[in-house]
């Protein structure tokens, strides 16, 4: 199912909501609500908005922008929107007859509604609407969450059911997780649709195109997405749970959102390992595990080995007691050594490269270097040890993530 102009012109907040345009023109479909409030340029809307998209302006920032109301009709003609709502009063510049015509021209529904209506109560009004329609469209949402979550599912029964899905079930296809975490502001469906728009809008500009072939559900405070494999590469080298982040920081106070790739897989009853995957990623970069912009479960490495061979009692037997001692230092001073061997060993015991990555002088490497023989009772100076230790250095961190 999905909701047109007039079905949301029927809310209780746009009850004294004006069309100017022909009644015909608000019938087409909205996808999501877009709030173009404070652009000065035209060109800062049309980075953002997608077809489909409802635009709402407050006129004030029409009056005093580089552009017209005419502008912006044949930008949201060119997108592909379905529509254009207007706060309205005596102090904002009018709607001009020939903005109506051209709307009408375009088949483009023009509303205004008055200025007194709190812009954030509607915006909120409408994308509850919206997501109520979404989530009453249950066909390839509740078919993706059986086949992510039902462990007794038919999967070649099932998966014939797809309907007008946009991907190819018989090609390869990831999962990518997007967990999301807000401190101490409770997650409601309004907040998860809300960073669901963002994570799509960076997501489809990353990707050069104004959308994606992809099926998702929300469950928790996680969003869930099925694409093509093909369409996830252009992500894999940027920082996109960090992307994400900053640009949440406007809304909400302390956000945390951590993005995992699972491995691409062509038949359906493999999604669940690609969520999973994806899921690895993710409790990993919370951990710290992970630094920087790693994001698909194939980047994990050595990790990805003890992920495969899950199983914490038999890691607990290969225990590295030499590390021992480090670690109980460590556990008085914030990790620092176990970070400095690690960035040591990594670095071929490079105490030039390690200072740099570390962000600290190269005498403070040395000290730190004299003092982790001292603890762990072996030479760093034979290459034939650097395997060993890099191995019981990442049984350490995995084992500490699965505790936590």
């Amino acid at each position: 199912m999905s909701t047109n102009l007039k079905e949301l012109s029927k809310l209780p907040i746009l009850k004294d909501s004006v069309l100017l345009t022909n009644p015909s023109t608000v019938d087409q479909n909205v996808n999501w609500v877009y709030l173009g409030d404070t652009f000065p340029n035209i060109a800062d809307i049309e980075s953002w908005v997608e077809p489909g998209n409802l635009l709402i302006l407050i006129g004030h920032f029409i009056s005093i922008g580089n552009y017209t109301l005419s502008d912006v009709i044949d930008l949201a003609h060119k997108m592909q929107l379905s529509g254009i709502i207007v706060f309205e009063s005596d102090y904002i510049c009018p709607i001009h007859e020939q903005d109506i015509r051209k709307s009408n021209t375009y088949n483009l529904p023009l509303m205004t509604i008055p200025w007194k209506i709190p812009y954030n109560e509607l915006n909120k009004a409408l994308l509850t609407r919206i997501s109520l329609e979404q989530v009453n469209s249950k066909t390839n949402i509740e078919l993706l969450n059986n086949i992510l979550f039902n462990p007794h599912l038919n999967y070649d029964q099932e998966t014939h059911n797809f309907i007008d899905t946009p991907l190819s079930l018989n090609s390869k296809n990831v999962i990518l997780t997007c967990h999301i975490d807000l401190g101490d502001h409770v997650l409601d469906d309004f907040d998860i649709q809300n960073i669901y728009a963002y994570f799509l809008r960076i997501v489809t500009q990353t990707m050069d195109q104004m959308s994606i072939d992809h099926l998702s559900i929300n469950r928790g405070s996680d969003i869930i997405v099925l694409m093509p494999a093909q369409q996830c590469d252009k992500m894999v080298h940027i920082s996109l749970d960090e992307r994400l982040t900053t640009l949440m920081q406007v809304k909400y106070e302390s956000p945390s959102i951590y993005v995992g790739i699972g491995g691409a897989y062509s038949h359906p009853k493999e999604y669940t390992k690609s969520y999973t995957e994806g899921c690895h990623v993710i409790k990993a970069k919370q951990s710290g595990l992970l630094l920087g912009p790693i994001l698909q479960y194939c980047d994990l490495d050595f990790y990805r080995l003890l992920f495969e061979i899950n199983d914490t009692e038999l890691l607990r037997k290969l225990y590295p007691q030499r590390l021992t001692n480090l670690i109980a230092h460590d556990k008085s001073d914030y990790g620092l050594l176990m970070q400095t061997l690690e960035s040591y060993l990594k670095n071929n015991r490079s105490i030039n490269k390690a200072a740099s990555e570390l962000f600290v002088h190269k005498n403070t490497v040395s000290y730190r270097i004299e003092k982790i023989k001292e603890l762990i009772h072996v030479s760093l100076d034979e290459e034939q040890i650097d395997f060993a230790l890099m191995t019981e250095i990442a049984v350490c961190r995995y084992l500490y993530m699965m505790n936590h």
